[in-house]
């Protein structure tokens, strides 16, 4: 599956306003605890390879996600899983099962993130498009960063939508374009 976004830095003087604008409509509040891996030399993050266990609720979904064929494209692959249990041969046969092959190194948790998220989708001329808006926290090892990011996903019709409705967003409340993943922070 392939997804389409555009994702953008929340800073501190914003937070009130993002919130107050998602809650005007209905919105959906879950807590999402993630564990990304990688290999002590980095060699997913290297590849621009995401791979993560994420608690959603009471749910475990192993996610897998890759570049895709434009740069706001990415390939991403989710399969429930029964717990916190990592399970590569699901990738067997496919593109990403390739490119994990190339891997070496054994793969461990590298960090994990405790998010709480507010999800609301809005339609334009152009498509739907779900806001998902991330207050929370990285953390590896000791080091422990903040997390305050807005996603605009494609859900459905043209990747316009997503400019469209983050470009608003962005001019009302100050957002800041920052293109690393968490990995990269």
């Amino acid at each position: 599956m392939s997804e389409q976004e555009l994702k953008l830095h929340v800073p501190a003087h914003a937070r009130a306003g993002i919130a107050k604008e998602l809650t005007q409509q209905p919105v959906t509040r879950v807590r999402l605890h993630a564990l990304y891996f990688d290999t002590p030399s980095r060699a997913l993050v290297k590849a621009r390879i995401a791979l993560r266990l994420r608690q959603e609720g009471r749910k475990w979904i192993q996610t897998l996600k890759m570049p895709g064929d434009h740069p706001l494209s990415r390939i991403e692959l989710n399969h429930p899983r029964p717990g916190p249990t990592l399970d590569l041969s699901l990738y067997t046969g496919t593109i990403a099962g390739e490119a994990l092959a190339q891997i070496s190194e054994p793969l461990g948790i590298c960090y994990e993130t405790d998010v709480k998220r507010t999800l609301r989708s809005v339609r334009t001329r152009q498509g739907v498009v779900e806001i998902a808006y991330d207050l929370g926290m990285l953390r590896a090892g000791a080091l422990e960063l903040p997390i305050s990011e807005i996603e605009f996903e494609l859900l459905s019709g043209h990747v316009e939508a997503i400019f469209v409705v983050g470009k608003r967003w962005s001019r009302a409340h100050g957002l800041i374009m920052d293109a690393r993943s968490k990995a990269e922070r």
